[in-house]
């Protein structure tokens, strides 16, 4: 019998599946239309020798506007595509925070005895609000108060996720290199999102190896962004493998 682990992981790796495929199919789009350019300036030409004047002048805006797309598709693939992967590393981020969350709502209701550990028993919620729940919605507003009462929000890399499994009784060590790429993973998500890719001096001061300066802007390259998801992966499994020893 599979684990019940096994749905936490499946969605993540379904996430990250089509999260690769449509990354990959907006590269190869883009590509394509750097290399549009001939074929619209052969229609236009035509468009000009047959057409009436007011065919020349609609294909003259078209010809101009794949022009347009030409040179952003052109500095796109010559950059990296750091706009797609910024985006795209955002999306993982949210979706291993869910599927750790989702692992951790597992462990309550599959494990009663861990809801009788001190940081869990402690924890006060409405009753009224609580009844209402069914038993994995209770479980996950428990998981939410134990995140807000620790302040997992506020920490920092693997921090945001070990102060909950510590409480759960499923502590583990986390080698300094994945300590780090979670640590940037986290930071290069907020400056994304919250700054419109333009790093902080908080992404200065906690990520020195990124060798950024304030009001610099971050350019995500591919082989940053496979790093770091890698990262995530590895550290899910890690995740994983604990609630299953």
């Amino acid at each position: 019998m599979a684990h019940w682990s096994s749905e936490a992981v499946t969605r993540f790796r379904e996430y990250l599946d089509e999260t690769n495929e449509v990354l990959h199919l907006c590269i190869d789009g883009i590509r394509s239309i750097e290399h549009a350019v001939p074929l619209a300036e052969a229609v236009h030409n035509l468009a000009v020798i047959e057409g009436p004047a007011s065919v020349a002048a609609d294909s003259e805006r078209s010809l101009a506007q794949t022009r347009a797309r030409a040179s952003l598709a052109r500095r796109e693939v010559q950059a990296g595509f750091p706009l797609l992967h910024a985006h795209t590393l955002a999306g993982v981020w949210g979706s291993l925070e869910a599927a750790i969350e989702d692992l951790a709502v597992g462990i309550l209701e599959h494990d009663s005895t861990i809801r009788s550990r001190e940081a869990v028993a402690k924890i006060k919620i409405g009753l009224a609000e609580f009844e209402q729940l069914d038993q994995s919605d209770r479980m996950r507003t428990v998981i939410g108060e134990l995140q807000r009462t620790s302040r997992a929000d506020q920490r920092l890399g693997v921090g945001a996720f070990e102060v909950v499994f510590d409480a759960l009784g499923f502590s583990g060590s986390v080698s300094e290199d994945v300590r780090r790429n979670v640590l940037e993973f986290q930071q290069l998500r907020h400056v994304i999102v919250h700054c419109g890719s333009i790093a902080d001096r908080r992404l200065v001061s906690r990520c020195p190896w990124l060798e950024l300066r304030p009001g610099q802007k971050v350019r995500i390259t591919h082989a940053q962004f496979a790093r770091l998801v890698a990262t995530a992966i590895h550290y899910f499994a890690d995740l994983v493998e604990r609630v299953r020893e």
